[in-house]
């Protein structure tokens, strides 16, 4: 088996933030949206971190008008077990989720209440205290679950952390006329030794909202 596809698409300011540290902004246009609800239908899976979930409590359904197809699983990475399935993206009478934790909470009585739920578990090493193998994680989703393509939304530390094992495929970047500042919420949340270098694919400029919508291939020899 092998892992699956892995594409980030974020929508940032020009000066490289998410978010405000503090509080909550939107960068996205409806049009920006769109666009992103586009990248959901055509992946099996949705993927963020668990701090995503707390800060925004988000359903990561596609919400395209007239759309009828399938929902993509949603994916949830949370290493030290911090959520409850109480959460919307763990709803799976609305589409299914898979939650992905240490192989040190595979069999504990928290993880048995997402297994009640119908929520699918998957298991993985740690590499440091932190940080998880999640190259295993991808090819058990690949695997387990027929996940081939996956969208991966952030926390600045998943999408860091996928970057720095190399394992991210394609990056799009939703470039927003905006700049936030030093009280920002950064793209990429890891240390990384050496500067990861990025070929251009394709650039796309909205001339109706001043968003550049730039794709990138990561060069990961640069690494």
């Amino acid at each position: 088996m092998s892992k699956p596809e892995v594409i980030v698409y974020s929508t940032i300011s020009v000066d490289g933030g998410l978010d405000y540290i503090d509080k909550k902004i939107v960068l996205s246009s409806s049009r920006d949206f769109t666009r992103l609800h586009y990248f959901r239908s055509i992946v099996d899976a949705v993927m963020i971190g668990s701090n995503t979930v707390i800060k925004d409590n988000p359903l990561l359904t596609i919400r395209l008008p007239a759309y009828t197809g399938r929902q993509p699983y949603r994916v949830v990475v949370d290493g030290d077990l911090k959520l409850k399935p109480d959460y919307r993206v763990f709803d799976t009478t609305i589409a299914p989720s898979i939650l992905i934790t240490s192989i040190d909470n595979c069999y504990s009585e928290k993880t048995d209440l997402f297994r009640k739920k119908n929520i699918g578990v998957i298991c993985t090493n740690r590499l440091t205290d932190k940080e998880l193998d999640l190259n295993k994680a991808l090819i058990d989703l690949n695997k387990l679950f027929n996940i081939n393509k996956i969208l991966v939304e952030g926390g600045g530390y998943l999408i860091g952390t996928l970057i720095k094992q190399k394992l991210v495929d394609k990056i799009v970047v939703s470039i927003s006329p905006t700049i936030l500042g030093l009280n920002k919420v950064d793209l990429i949340r890891v240390v990384l030794d050496k500067p990861l270098k990025l070929n251009i694919m394709n650039i796309y400029y909205d001339d109706l909202t001043n968003e550049v919508i730039i794709s990138y291939k990561p060069d990961y020899s640069s690494l």
